[in-house]
């Protein structure tokens, strides 16, 4: 081949080459056909060959003629495809980067791979000519083999880029239709929640509703003269109701706390009164001496902290019903420390103790440490899990320990929160300097009445005898004395009289306290504190005892009548008798009473009410749209607005703000008790004679 005709072929080659570069970058394997027909110009320029093929790899691992040049040699080529498949031409071509110059039905042909080591995607054919190159060493077969890999890199490139693409493709539609599922999922989700949530309300105020009557009228019939035996069962009636009360509401709190409805307030409380408050309803419960309920709150607790008095009450008296449900004997014993930024709450008692394999069940759901078919004590066992989820909503935790036969320790420990302002100053102490004796045999209870004395700046010193308290008081006389009534050697009603004989502390005041009100109403005529003291009781005893005169701004006593004329609305006529009977007992005969909501907005019309008591659920129309068409009609005349009090049986999260925002000033949840509707209503209207 002369010199000028190579390198005019080359100048054809490299001009050709450009050319299938710029195609190459946008082929497919599904679409090659522009790539094959530049590859043909390239050889044809390199080669000058008789006749060519591009020969591409099916699906199925087989080779398939592509284009041709010229078209008629297509049968020609296709029997020297087919024979170089035979003698196995075609398979070393496939598997060798070089070029293949070789012999096949008597004549020169070239047989090159469009390949790389990872994918083979066709084989250039060329039959050869004259004028073509005769060896592998030769530049124009360079600039060919060149130009063939560089076809099959970008091939293969293409084909990763398509193959991701269609991953990603694939990945999307798997996201959208996951999304979807999801989407329908939690739909789903909020109708079950919202389904649950209205047959909790429904079911809390379909039980609430006969409950409200069946506890008032019981704590009514127990305000009347009784004798012993129908008072028995009267108050088997409330405790009974109360039971099946607590128990509702473990169920509801459960829940609010399993579907995330939970919602805690942040509001100043006082420490020890909530203690006190859970504390209450378990006194009853202790009689004859054998058990006391001790309520201890270390000098150091602030007496006012930021928290959610309703649930931290809930968390005592969970704790102490629970402790109080397994106590024959000794005591339960309430416990507040503060430290390190915690406030630690523990109730300990001398009950039977846990065993160690029962232990780390307690605090889950419907879990008891005694599950039997003949377990001697009931419950649902939610009241332990309640406790553990309210203290870690309140970011705390829940522990226990027990020994058994030596009793149980379950304690919370919270973040402490003191209020800061003026509401928290320190007051002149009451007892500043005084020397008080405290006579008790229970230690735990002799340390709570030292702590509460100390608190009001006494100095305290404890007997635990009466034998020893009369010794003590002879040396040095104190300015009071405070003496349990159930001493082991001498009950507390003779210590104080054996005090009354001896001159020296003939004229020393003596405060007599008991466990229960069984114990008190023993001594006759004679005032007896019932334990655990509450600090402002106790605060006003001691100044009696004392001579002092009452505190400034003391609370009016809690039997001074009120005053003022109510509407109820009330559906229920059971509760709406139940109601009218309450109200007379706190000094409110001025009544008037209405069925559902439309008669309420007709009675509130005629005028002259200081009150509205308005149940939210009644037919025909509800207490929300009796209140806010009460509302409106105010606001047209510019009337004075009348305090609107919601009566709801639901008692679920977001009950009291829902009322609220339907213009009701109140809420008092059913089943209430005259204790509970006088501190609403004392909000709201005057006592009489003011």
């Amino acid at each position: 081949m002369a010199e000028h005709d190579r390198h005019h072929r080359l100048s054809l080659g490299c001009e050709a080459l450009a050319s299938l570069a710029g195609l190459i970058d946008g082929a497919t394997r599904s679409d090659s056909e522009p790539v094959q027909a530049a590859l043909l110009s390239l050889a044809h320029r390199l080669l000058a060959p008789e006749a060519l093929a591009v020969l591409t790899i099916a699906e199925d691992g087989g080779l398939d003629l592509g284009l041709i040049r010229p078209p008629e040699q297509a049968g020609r080529l296709q029997a020297l495809a087919d024979l170089a498949v035979a003698e196995g031409h075609m398979a070393w071509a496939l598997q060798n980067p070089q070029p293949l110059f070789t012999v096949i039905d008597h004549r020169h042909v070239l047989l090159c791979a469009i390949a790389t080591r990872n994918a083979a995607f066709g084989v250039l054919l060329a039959v050869l000519g004259r004028g073509s190159p005769e060896g592998r060493s030769d530049p124009l077969v360079d600039l060919l083999v060149v130009a063939l890999h560089t076809t099959a890199f970008s091939l293969e490139n293409r084909s990763l880029l398509d193959q991701r693409t269609r991953q990603a493709d694939l990945l999307e539609r798997q996201v959208e239709e996951r999304t979807r599922e999801l989407v329908v999922a939690r739909e789903a989700a909020e109708a079950a929640s919202r389904a649950k949530s209205s047959f909790l309300a429904n079911m809390s105020h379909e039980i609430r509703t006969p409950m409200n009557g069946v506890l008032g009228m019981t704590r009514l019939l127990l305000a009347s003269p009784l004798d012993r035996d129908q008072r028995h069962l009267a108050t088997t009636i409330e405790h009974s109701g109360t039971t099946l009360l607590a128990l509702l509401n473990d169920i509801l709190d459960h829940s609010k706390i399993e579907s995330g409805r939970l919602e805690l307030e942040s509001i100043p409380l006082d420490l020890r009164a909530a203690l006190h408050d859970a504390c209450a309803p378990f006194r009853p419960s202790i009689a004859g001496g054998a058990l006391e309920l001790v309520l201890q709150v270390a000098p150091e607790v602030p007496r006012l902290l930021l928290g959610d008095p309703i649930r931290l009450r809930q968390i005592a008296a969970n704790l102490v019903g629970n402790a109080m449900k397994f106590t024959r004997r000794g005591a339960v014993v309430v416990s507040a420390v503060a430290g390190m930024g915690r406030l630690e709450l523990a109730v300990a008692d001398s009950g039977p103790g846990i065993p160690p394999d029962r232990l780390a069940r307690l605090g889950e759901p419907f879990t008891q440490a005694d599950s039997s078919t003949a377990r001697e004590h009931g419950g649902t066992g939610l009241g332990l899990s309640i406790c553990k989820r309210l203290a870690e909503a309140m970011g705390g935790s829940l522990a226990i320990r027990s020994e058994v036969g030596k009793g149980s320790t379950f304690s919370v420990s919270i973040p402490l929160l003191p209020v800061a302002g003026p509401a928290t100053e320190a007051a002149p102490l009451l007892l500043a300097g005084q020397r008080v004796l405290v006579v008790d045999d229970q230690p735990s209870a002799a340390k709570a009445l030292a702590w509460q004395l100390e608190r009001l700046g006494a100095l305290v010193t404890i007997a635990t005898d009466a034998a020893s308290a009369l010794g003590e008081a002879l040396a040095a006389p104190p300015a009071l004395v405070v003496a349990d009534l159930l001493l082991a050697d001498m009950d507390g009603a003779a210590l104080a009289g054996a005090l009354a004989a001896e001159p020296a502390t003939a004229t020393c005041p003596v405060l007599l306290t008991a466990p229960s009100a069984a114990d008190r109403e023993a001594v006759p005529g004679r005032r007896v504190l019932l334990k655990p003291l509450r600090d402002d009781e106790f605060e006003e005893d001691i100044r009696l005892a004392l001579g002092m005169p009452q505190k400034a701004g003391a609370a009016a006593p809690k039997d001074q009548p009120l005053r003022g004329r109510v509407l109820l609305a009330e559906d229920n006529p059971v509760n709406r008798e139940l109601t009218v009977r309450m109200l007379a007992l706190l000094g409110i005969d001025q009544v008037v009473c209405a069925t559902d909501g439309r008669e309420a907005v007709r009675h509130f019309h005629a005028g002259g009410f200081d009150l509205v008591l308005m149940d939210c659920l009644m037919p025909d129309t509800d207490g929300y749209a009796a209140t806010a068409a009460i509302r409106a009609s105010e606001a047209a005349t510019r009337g004075r607005r009348i305090p609107i009090i919601a009566l709801t049986a639901n008692a679920l999260a977001g009950d009291r703000e829902q009322c609220l925002l339907a213009g009701m000033d109140d809420h008092l949840a059913k089943p209430f008790d005259e204790n509970a509707l006088r501190t609403v209503l004392a909000r709201w209207l005057s006592p009489a004679g003011s």
